[in-house]
C-alpha cells in the first residue's frame, strides 16, 4: 500500500464531518467490492481485509488534504505541497493488511524448499520437530564439512508421523543429500523417525539418539525427588569412554530402578545403544557437546519462535510454512560453526567415507 499522507490530529465533530464528506465523495472505490460480495466470491474476512485496506487509505488521504489541500496539477508554490511517496504495512490484529507480505513470504518458504545441496559435503543432519499452535513442522538442519550449519528442508507434521517422516526424508535425497553416502542422523526418540531413516537413506548410516530427550523420558516416569540423583548417574554414564562402559552402568541403573519405579526401568533401555553412536564412532569428546543431543536444532528453532511470536492465530497450514520459512531463512544469516568444528576432521573416516586409517592418538593430538 503506497499513499501519500501527513498524520495531524483531527479530534471530535468536525473530523466526523470531514471523513463522512471524504466518504460521500469517493465511495466509488467501494463498489467493487459490493459486487463482489452479492456474487458471494469473497469470504468475510476477506471483504473484512479490503474494507480496513480502503478505509485506512481514506483517512489518509483525508489527512493529506487537509494539510496539503488537494492535489491541483502545476502546483510549485505553497509553503506545504504534495510530494513522493511512502511504502507501508498496516497490521489488523494478526492480520497483515498486505498481499506483499505473503507473496514474500510465499517467494522464501519457495526458495528454501527448492536448494539443493549436491555441492555440500554434509556430515551430520539434526531433525526436530516444533508446535505451532495445533500444527507441527519438522525441520532439519545439516552440518557440512567446515562446521557450517544450514536448513535442509521443512514438512508439515509430527516426527511421530510416518508419512511426514518420509516425505521430509525424500525431499533431502531429491535435493542432493545422497543415500550413497553415509551421515551421522541426530535425532529425538521418535520410532517412525528413525525407520523412515532407514527407509529412504539405508539401514547404514549412523543414528545417534538425542541425550536429553532420554533423560527427560526417564525423569518422566520418577518423582521429582528422584530427579537429581538418576540425572546425576545418567551423565555420569554418557562421560565414560567407552560405550559399553557406560551401557553396563544404565542397565544397573535399571535394575535399581525395577523395585520401585518399573516404568523408568522400562523407559531406561529403549534406544540406549544408539544413544551411545558418538562413543562407537570413537569422536573426540570436543564434539561430543554438539553431537550427542538435538539441542543444535534447537537454536534455531529458538529463533524461529522469536520471529513468529507475534502471530496469535495460526489459520492454515500454507501460512504455518510460509511464516517458518520465512523466520528460519533470517534465522540462519546468524548461523556460527557447531563446537568442536576444528576437529571435524575425524567424522568422514568415522563415518567410513575415506579409507585413511588415523590412529586415536593422532586423531585426538
Amino acid at each position: 500500500m503506497k499513499q501519500n499522507y501527513h498524520v495531524i490530529d483531527c479530534k471530535g465533530r468536525r473530523a466526523e464531518q470531514a471523513l463522512a464528506a471524504f466518504c460521500q465523495a469517493n465511495g466509488q472505490a467501494l463498489l467493487p467490492l459490493v459486487e463482489l460480495i452479492e456474487q458471494a466470491r469473497l469470504t468475510v474476512s476477506t471483504v473484512l481485509d479490503h474494507v480496513s485496506q480502503q478505509t485506512i487509505e481514506m483517512i489518509l488521504q483525508l489527512t493529506t488534504e487537509q494539510v496539503a489541500a488537494q492535489r491541483t496539477p502545476g502546483q510549485t508554490s505553497g509553503e506545504i505541497r504534495w510530494h513522493g511517496g511512502q511504502a507501508g504495512r498496516v497490521s489488523l490484529e494478526d492480520r497483515q493488511i498486505s498481499e506483499r507480505a505473503i507473496e514474500a513470504s510465499a517467494a522464501q518458504l519457495e526458495q528454501l524448499l527448492g536448494r539443493r545441496w549436491d555441492n555440500v559435503e554434509l556430515l551430520v543432519i539434526y531433525i526436530d520437530g516444533m508446535q505451532f499452535g495445533t500444527y507441527h513442522v519438522i525441520s532439519a538442519v545439516g552440518v557440512d564439512e567446515t562446521g557450517a550449519k544450514h536448513v535442509l528442508g521443512l514438512q508439515l507434521g509430527a516426527t511421530e508421523n510416518t508419512a511426514a517422516v518420509k516425505a521430509l526424508l525424500v525431499h533431502l535425497r531429491e535435493h542432493g543429500v545422497s543415500p550413497q553416502k553415509r551421515y551421522l542422523f541426530v535425532i529425538d526418540g521418535a520410532k517412525a523417525l528413525r525407520a523412515g531413516i532407514t527407509e529412504v537413506f539405508g539401514a547404514e548410516q549412523a543414528v545417534q539418539r538425542c541425550r536429553t530427550h532420554k533423560v527427560r523420558n526417564v525423569l518422566g516416569e520418577l518423582p521429582t525427588e528422584q530427579h537429581a540423583q538418576v540425572r546425576s548417574l545418567l551423565r555420569a554414564a554418557y562421560k565414560l569412554e567407552r560405550a559399553e562402559e557406560g551401557i553396563a552402568k544404565m542397565e544397573k541403573m535399571a535394575q535399581w530402578l525395577e523395585r520401585d519405579y518399573p516404568s523408568a526401568a522400562r523407559s531406561l533401555p529403549e534406544g540406549l545403544e544408539e544413544t551411545f553412536t558418538i562413543h562407537r564412532l570413537g569422536l573426540p569428546p570436543s564434539l561430543h557437546r554438539c553431537l550427542a543431543t538435538t539441542n543444535l536444532i534447537a537454536s534455531p528453532q529458538s529463533g524461529v519462535r522469536k520471529r513468529t511470536g507475534n502471530v496469535c492465530r495460526w489459520r492454515e497450514e500454507r501460512m504455518v510454512m510460509r511464516w517458518v520459512a520465512g523466520a528460519h531463512l533470517l534465522t540462519e544469516k546468524n548461523f556460527r560453526k557447531i563446537a568442536g568444528y576444528e576437529h571435524l576432521w575425524t567424522l568422514p573416516g568415522a563415518l567410513g567415507r575415506t579409507k585413511k586409517s588415523v590412529t586415536r592418538k593422532k586423531k585426538f593430538a
